[in-house]
Parts: structure tokens; sequence; C-alpha cells
């Protein structure tokens, strides 16, 4: 009787066989099926002396046909990119054992596959944005830099823009350390101003964006602040890194700011750092009916995080109080060093009406729509007028932070002499086209500006109108005899732009929790011109958030099991994590 294992073996040849699981040739001399035993033992986990039962079972099982091998392959490596996984867990217990129990008669990939596999899936997703940016007409990108683990250094570079459905699209390009590419060896450089724009010089070449790239937004670091002037496309500081700086600027106008948020800091260390401090507070909270939330500590990389710990501490006043007049849980000692005064505590609740507009317009301006440069400036002209209007009755270092803090908003998101990107951005925002937040001198400008980038369009919308308007018949006799001049009745190309513009401007406003893109979209065939720089301006983010939120994509990718990661796969890993 033929040895069972005939059954998942046929002949290959003369002298070799071929396993019909896996597909995987062995070698069959003298008519030993010892290698194929071990096969199927070792390979496939089934024993030599199984019982019938067993034995059946695998044989008749349902093989994993190569279609549905390749389907379950995608699907590891996008398990892998989407939840920033080591490729390495596919040899993990857990893993095999759930492929089993959902597919028995799958073969798990090895590691270099599911490599090789995650290298075509960029190859082929990068080839799909590429013919995706080419229906982009304007591009703006966002740049920022971090460093992993390994203490390489990393620039982020991610691409923004309206399609011809004007939609926002974005895009990550690139995440690789800053590197000197002269002489065929890649040698990591200092984020130098030149080697940042060396650097954004290469991906914008790499991608074919020379001719689209319109802005780069970025934050007010000496070294990135001229890098669109060094490409010849315009700079736009990032809208959340200024509000960063005008609020922290704020804190330091009034000596008794900086005393409060300086004890806020160190009561909630000293809460943080207590186990039995922590538990005694829940005690507390319980007590006194509050909610039982943790104090939150500051951070100075985000002025907002003040704002949170002060409310935090607000609510939790009387329980962080009684707990520091408790003097089992409490030293006296201790209690005076971290005891808030009563007018420290008044300063923190007039504050914190000035810090929620604050709060509120930096969650706006770096939210994930990626909010749109043409809000930058009714958002900071709203925050001046109205939420940071000096009161008589303010206590004097309120009153100080709202001058400092309006003051510094004005100067560094205004800038006087000259028309902004951000100005011609909002006046092709139909929400904000009346321009009633800036003077009338200033509404001039504009004006006059954009009148001066309509006839840089002129010479492309005459060449659309004549093709649009051409006939494929022969001139009329008339035309012939008369000539085309003396037959022409249409009015010149630039009182038909000046047309354009007052028809826009004369049009109602629209209310601004309204999408200007929808508007666009409805109307961009009534204004030809306008459409395509409104496209251009209103395309470009109002800040750098996008580039920044790949760090923590980066940083679970690149964790320290996986610090000595190449940065070629680092840079592989994050694009198929965002762009997927």
């Amino acid at each position: 009787m033929p040895s069972k294992v005939w059954n998942s073996f046929e002949k290959s040849g003369q002298s070799s066989v071929k396993c019909k699981i896996c597909g995987t040739l062995l070698k069959y001399l003298g008519g030993s099926t010892g290698s194929m035993t071990n096969h199927l033992k070792f390979r496939h986990q089934v024993a030599e002396k199984a019982p019938s039962s067993t034995m059946d079972a695998f044989i008749n099982r349902t093989v994993c046909n190569p279609k549905k091998a390749e389907r379950l392959n995608n699907l590891v490596v996008e398990m892998v990119a989407k939840d920033a996984l080591p490729v390495s867990f596919i040899e993990g217990d857990g893993f095999r054992a759930l492929m089993k129990a959902i597919e028995p008669s799958y073969v798990i990939p090895s590691r270099k596959t599911i490599s090789a596999l995650l290298k075509a899936k960029y190859e082929e997703k990068k080839a799909t944005l590429e013919t995706d940016l080419e229906k982009i007409a304007f591009v703006s990108v966002t740049t920022d830099c971090w460093t992993s683990r390994s203490s390489e250094g990393y620039m982020t570079v991610t691409a923004h823009g309206l399609d011809g459905d004007w939609v926002n699209r974005s895009y990550v390009l690139d995440t690789t350390p800053v590197v000197n590419q002269e002489g065929g060896q890649d040698t990591v450089v200092r984020h130098t101003a030149d080697a940042l724009t060396t650097q954004m010089s290469r991906i914008v070449e790499e991608w074919g964006l020379e001719d689209k790239l319109d802005a780069i937004v970025h934050d007010n670091a000496s070294n990135v602040e001229h890098l669109g002037e060094s490409l010849g496309v315009d700079d736009v500081a990032c809208a959340g890194h200024t509000l960063q700086l005008c609020v922290n600027n704020g804190f330091k106008a009034h000596p008794q700011i900086g005393r409060l948020i300086a004890c806020g800091k160190k009561l909630v260390s000293h809460f943080r750092k207590s186990v039995n401090a922590t538990k005694a507070l829940e005690v507390k909270q319980e007590q006194l009916g509050l909610p039982k939330h943790k104090l939150i500590q500051s951070v100075c990389t985000r002025w907002n995080s003040v704002f949170e710990m002060l409310k935090r501490l607000i609510e939790q006043r009387w329980a962080v109080c009684a707990m520091l007049s408790d003097r089992h849980f409490t030293p006296l000692t201790n209690a005076r060093s971290l005891e808030i005064r009563d007018e420290d505590w008044r300063i923190a609740e007039e504050l914190l009406v000035c810090l929620e507009p604050l709060q509120i317009a930096t969650t706006v301006l770096s939210s994930e729509q990626n909010t749109s440069l043409s809000s930058i400036l009714p958002i900071v002209s709203g925050l001046v007028k109205r939420h940071l209007k000096v009161d008589v009755e303010d206590i004097p270092a309120v009153n100080a932070f709202k001058i400092t803090t309006s003051s510094d908003l004005k100067k560094r998101f205004t800038p006087s002499g000259e028309v902004s990107r951000a100005q011609l951005a909002s006046f092709l925002d139909p929400r904000y086209k009346c321009l009633k937040f800036l003077s009338k001198e200033e509404q001039v400008m504009v004006k006059d500006k954009m009148k001066e980038l309509i006839s840089e369009q002129q010479p492309a919308t005459k060449k659309r109108r004549r093709s649009s308007n051409a006939s494929d018949t022969q001139r009329s006799a008339m035309d012939f005899l008369l000539g085309d001049d003396d037959n022409d009745q249409t009015p010149q190309c630039e009182e038909v732009d000046e047309r354009e513009l007052a028809h826009y401007i004369g049009l109602s406003t629209p209310s601004h929790n309204s999408n200007p893109n929808l508007w666009w979209k409805q109307y961009h065939s009534n204004f030809p011109i306008l459409s395509t720089l409104a496209q251009r301006f209103i395309g470009t983010p109002s800040t750098s958030v996008p580039s920044e939120r790949i760090f923590s994509i980066a940083g679970n990718i690149v964790n320290s099991k996986r610090s000595c990661l190449l940065p070629a796969n680092v840079n592989i890993l994050v694009f198929l994590n965002k762009n997927l």
C-alpha cells in the first residue's frame, strides 16, 4: 500500500517531487519518502505517525489557492503599514495561531518577503500619488524636522492643494534624514538653511513639482525662515507656531502670571510624583462631589497646556486646598511652598476667560481638515477686537496679558507695507471677500494686487477664449470684406476681467460656517480667472501641523525595539501609513 504522503505530493521529473500545499520541490531518490514525511512534519505541522483521522483531515482540507494567498499577503502588508507594526510580528506565536485558525492552509511569508512586498506597495502608491498630483494646478508643502531615537535628524514634507473638483488633497511625500549627497555618498549634516534648501529641492524635483510648487509652510525657526524664497516661492509662517509665540510673550507680560504658572506646575508635579497624594486627592474629590479628574501638567512646547492646567486646577481647587491643609498627607513646610494664594486664584480665573478663545483658535487652525490660509486673518482680527479688548475692570495682570498678546498678534500676522499671501487668500474666500478685518488702505492695496494678478493671467485667458469661440467653418463673406476687427463687438479682455472682479465682489457673502470649496465648485465657471487664483491661494494650509503630526507616527515606527531601522524603510513605512 503506498504511503499517505503521496496524497500531498506529486512527482516532478525523474528525481524530484512537488508539495501540493506549498509548491516546494524535494529530491526523491531510491523510493524513500522520509524527506516528504519530514517536510509535512516540520513545515506543515503534521506528525509522521498521526492518527488516520488527523492525516485524512489534513489531506482533505482546502488548499489556499495562489489568488487567495496573494490577497492575504496584501492584507498583512497593509496591516504592517496602517498599524505601524514591526515586520517581525508575522513570526509571533499569536499571529501564527490566529492565521492557523482563520486559514490553516495559508503559508505565512517570511520577513524578507513582507519587506519586499512593502517596497512594492510603496512604489505602487507613489505612482498613484504622482498621477493625483498632476490633477492639482498649485501645490503648497509643509515641512518640519524631528530627531529619532537613533539621533538621526529627519525632515518630513507633505503636499497640499485643491484638485479639479475643489477637494482638498493632502499627501505625505518624504520622511528622510537631512543628508549631503555630494560625491555619490550620503553624509548626515546639520539642519542649516542651505542643507534644508538642498533637501527640499531634491524632494520637489523627485516628485516633479518644480512648476507646481507655490508656497512652503513652516515654523519661524531661522534655518527655514527663507526656505521658500530660496526656491522662488512664497514663505508662509505656521499660524499655530506664531500664535504660540504671541501667547508665550503674553505670559511674560506680568510677573504675577509667571508666578501663577510656576506655582501651578510645582503643585501638579507634587501630586503626579506621589502615589499617596494622588490616592488621597481622589478620596477628597469623592467627598466633595467633584469629578475624579487627574491634574494636568503644562509643557513648554504647547501654550494651550497652560490653559488646560489652570482650568483643571480651578475645577479641583477645593479638593487641592483640602489636601494641602491635611497634615497627614502634606507637611506644613511642603504646604507653604505649594499653596496658591487667593489673588493668584483670581488671576487664574480671569486669565482663563482670555485664554479660552485663543485655545479655540489654536484648535481650529490646527485641525485635521487643514484649515485654509484664508481663515487666519479673520480669526486673528476676531481675537484682537473681541476677545482681547482691554476692559476697565481687568486686573493689572490680565490687562498686561491682553495688551502684549494683542500687540504681538497684530505685528506678526499683519506685516505693514506689503500685501501678504494670507490677505489675498482671504479676499478669494467668498466668506471674507469684504476684508472687514483690514483698514481701508489695506483693502485698496489687496484689490490693486488682485488686479495685478488678474492681468498676469490674461494671456492664458485670451487664449482660452479664442479657442472656445473659434469656429471650424470658414469665415463668412462679410468677415472677409469688412474684416474681423470691424465686426468684433466683444468687450476688451481687460474690461471683462474688471467685470469679473466687480461681479465677484457684488455677490452676497455666504456664512462663516459654509465651505468655500463648495462655493467655488458651484461658481467657478462664472469666474475663470478668479477661480484659478482661488485654487492657488485657498489651497494653502494655515499651519505646518500636518508635518508635525508625522512625528507621533514615526515615533511608533522608530521605537526602542526598532531604533536601528534603516532610513529608507522609515520613509516607506511612514509614507504607507499616512497615504494608504
